[in-house]
């Protein structure tokens, strides 16, 4: 993405003739000519000042609280919200929360993987106060409260502000429009809501002057721009003017994800952009891809889903295409439907991927796209006001390239959750950071070829410079460039998604904003990652957050207690077993009792679990791995948790980093002797194609029954019907019943009976 140029000379002249109660822009308007002046935009004061306090942060203006976690009260009956209003009600002064939470309106009611959370807004006579909000996130139960954001004004509270409007909403809009510099004939980019009423505060900040004012919405091609007006609503001042529209530079969409990162090659040569012009070698990288839920209408199909909706609501014209074959979207990337096909599969696929997470009700309908938009420039952006994505053509096309589409859809997923997202500079660059991010963590999963680069092929060329995802800078960089400060934001979690991986790192991503309100900080954010992982997970990957977090300055390395675990990882074994394990543990608060287990598996789960004791030296906690048989790799990581509530591993990122250790095979001595518990091992290969080894222990002599049975329960094969020594056994299943009829591919159990008691396990033949 390239930063647009501000307007700066219009911007200072804004202020001089309007005085204080103006306000810059995200974007500032250049007057046109016979448009009349001054325009003002929105004008930011520094982000406001927090101090830390155990497991949170509290607002110096406010003297109230502006970030909890790691909050245990309750419970509290009566669902969501009645036991969002009643911790309120018992916790007022901690927050600040001048009338008991009396003032608060319910804005909604989301549920995540994280668990539930009830977002408020500060009202002064059932007026909203804009961007004075508060979220309660609670247990997935929705009884206990484990988090709050708070963004509280006690100061305004007290403060005398009239509710009854001068002028009325009709009034408001035409004087948003002519702020603008159009009329009622100018063709807006889809329906907006009608104007409502706010108490806005110059700089949206604590203390500050407030007004009541019309929020007036109007996104128009030209000027272009997703135009938020605020017009005061007692003499018709415009307070405020906003460009809402979240651009991102580019011009390009990959195929899958872009060309140069599936070709492994840089910018150059052959991989050039060349006006769009088709080339044997990019149109090799083209991938054909799942187009799912297309729109069947008029005997043709169209590139209309449940999650996205192809329009041409922008110049220049370029109607999407249909096909009387809905396998018959097939272009090269010279034609304009290429680009249409990669931005409903894009944006497709991320929507089923969040719902993969857990994430249900994130964008959960189809958002329009139009491919072909800006008027051919050089850029994209998001639109809140329609909920609408719209990508240019200049350079290369931004369509084409699958980080630029995945970052403007971080955009529409961050104001799915949290309405008004980006009060303040932190927050928006927040807002760029995660889009880079989530376009990161997609291709990344693609492929590893310079998977530090956002904007690959869109960037990173003659074009313009592109982003990174490896930048070394912390918070104590921040210079309130929002793509600059973006990128600190993105590469903290960079960090952590190598450590912990996607899927762990995307929900905690994800979770973290449902706790947020519109004008958080980046510190504040990270604490509601740590508190969504520990609903989440336990806090299995605390560790890593606050590593990461405390490495790159977010906050000191005393603002969490999460323990420390240091373990020497078992090496290669030639023995049947067991595997002694040690683990010294550093924490400030107590290590919870029984707390401390190894967590192991031979297949891809971690399965299994042994308890570890303190060992008498220091800190030292141990015990042992059960054997698991011969020629068998042994997975495992450590966990412990302590008072504080945080949970620590070892190694970190667990389970997606882990120990592992290979046992040899084991001689007919070691498979028979020692004390072994009766057992069925995991059977190998399984799945299987057609045949699959059967192992087990017998811990005593005797009879021994081992049958295959179908998924309704049918015998399928006897493999042994005969006494047997104590100890290991084998047999081998070639997939075929006592008849010798081959079996079809399906879900079958493996039964062992015998005098210790009777075991069972599933296979699964696939053919």
């Amino acid at each position: 993405m390239r930063l647009h140029n501000l307007l700066l000379s219009n911007v200072f002249l804004s202020l001089l003739l309007l005085g204080a109660g103006a306000s810059f822009a995200h974007r500032a308007l250049e007057p046109a000519e016979g448009r009349p002046g001054p325009w003002i935009g929105e004008m930011r004061a520094a982000d406001e000042a927090f101090d830390t306090v155990a497991n949170g942060f509290v607002n110096r203006m406010s003297g109230g609280l502006a970030a909890l976690y790691s909050e245990d009260a309750g419970p509290y009956p009566g669902g969501p919200e009645a036991a969002a209003r009643a911790y309120l009600r018992d916790h007022a002064a901690r927050f600040a929360l001048t009338h008991a939470g009396t003032d608060l309106v319910l804005d909604r009611i989301q549920r995540s993987p994280a668990g539930v959370h009830a977002r408020f807004s500060q009202s002064i006579g059932g007026v909203r106060v804009w961007r004075a909000d508060l979220v309660v996130t609670l247990d997935a139960r929705a009884e206990r409260v484990r988090a709050v954001s708070s963004s509280y004004d006690p100061i305004l509270a007290n403060t005398a502000v009239g509710t009854a409007p001068a002028i009325d909403a009709a009034q408001a809009r035409r004087l948003a429009m002519a702020a603008i510099g159009i009329d009622e004939k100018t063709r807006l980019l889809g329906e907006t809501a009608a104007p409502a009423l706010w108490i806005v505060r110059e700089q949206d900040q604590v203390g500050s002057p407030a007004r009541l004012s019309w929020r007036v919405l109007l996104p128009v091609e030209s000027p272009m721009g997703d135009w938020e007006v605020f017009v005061d609503a007692s003499d018709g001042n415009v307070l405020r003017l906003v460009d809402q529209m979240v651009y991102v530079d580019g011009s390009g969409y990959s195929f899958d994800p872009d060309p140069l990162t599936t070709a492994g090659v840089v910018y150059g040569g052959q991989y050039v952009d060349n006006n769009d012009a088709d080339a044997a070698v990019l149109n090799n990288e083209r991938f054909l891809v799942p187009l799912r839920d297309l729109t069947l209408s008029g005997g043709v199909y169209h590139l209309r889903g449940p999650w996205v909706y192809l329009e041409d609501f922008e110049s220049p014209v370029s109607a999407p295409p249909t096909s009387a074959d809905p396998n018959g979207f097939v272009f090269t990337r010279n034609q304009q439907g290429f680009e249409d096909v990669m931005a409903y599969y894009g944006i497709d696929q991320s929507q089923r991927y969040m719902q993969s997470l857990g994430f249900d009700d994130i964008q959960h309908l189809p958002i329009h796209v139009d491919p072909h938009g800006l008027s051919g420039q050089d850029n994209s952006h998001y639109i809140p006001s329609t909920n609408k994505i719209a990508w240019g053509e200049g350079g290369v096309d931004d369509a084409e390239d699958m980080d630029v589409l995945l970052h403007e859809y971080g955009h529409a997923i961050q104001y799915s959750i949290v309405p008004g997202w980006g009060g303040s500079t932190q927050e928006r660059s927040m807002g760029e950071g995660f889009g880079d991010y989530w376009a990161g963590s997609y291709s990344a999963s693609i492929s590893p070829w310079h998977s530090e680069w956002v904007f690959s092929w869109d960037g990173h060329n003659t074009f313009w410079g592109g982003r990174v995802l490896n930048s070394t800078q912390g918070y104590n960089n921040l210079n309130g460039d929002i793509y600059h400060d973006g990128t600190i934001w993105a590469s903290c979690w960079w960090l952590i998604h190598a450590e912990c991986g996607r899927e762990v790192t995307d929900r905690d991503m994800l979770a973290l904003h449902y706790s947020m309100g519109t004008n958080g900080t980046m510190p504040q954010a990270a604490g509601f990652a740590m508190q969504a992982d520990k609903e989440m997970y336990g806090g299995l990957h605390s560790g890593s957050l606050d590593y990461y977090f405390t490495l790159r300055n977010f906050w000191t390395a005393a603002q969490y207690d999460v323990p420390v675990l240091a373990h020497s990882p078992l090496g290669d074994q030639s023995t049947g077993g067991p595997y002694p394990i040690a683990v010294t543990i550093q924490s400030t608060s107590a290590i919870v009792a029984n707390s401390v287990k190894v967590k192991f598996g031979t297949g891809t789960a971690f399965d299994q679990e042994q308890t570890l004791q303190p060992t008498g030296n220091p800190n030292e906690w141990g015990g042992a791995i059960p054997g698991q048989g011969g020629d068998v790799t042994i997975r495992y990581y450590i966990q412990a948790d302590n008072a504080a509530t945080w949970r620590g591993a070892s190694p970190r990122g667990a389970e997606y980093q882990h120990y592992s250790f290979y046992v040899e095979p084991l001689t007919a001595v070691e498979e028979l002797g020692g004390s072994r518990q009766l057992a069925i091992l995991p059977p190998s290969p399984n799945p299987f194609n057609p045949v699959t080894k059967l192992r087990f222990d017998l811990p005593e002599a005797g009879s021994a029954r081992l049958t295959v049975h179908d998924l309704e329960g049918r015998l399928v094969r006897v493999l042994n019907d005969a006494a047997l020594p104590a100890g290991r056994h084998a047999y081998v299943w070639d997939g075929r019943d006592d008849a010798g009829r081959a079996m079809p591919s399906g879900l079958y159990f493996v039964r062992l009976e015998s005098p210790s008691g009777d075991r069972s396990r599933k296979i699964l033949m696939a053919k």
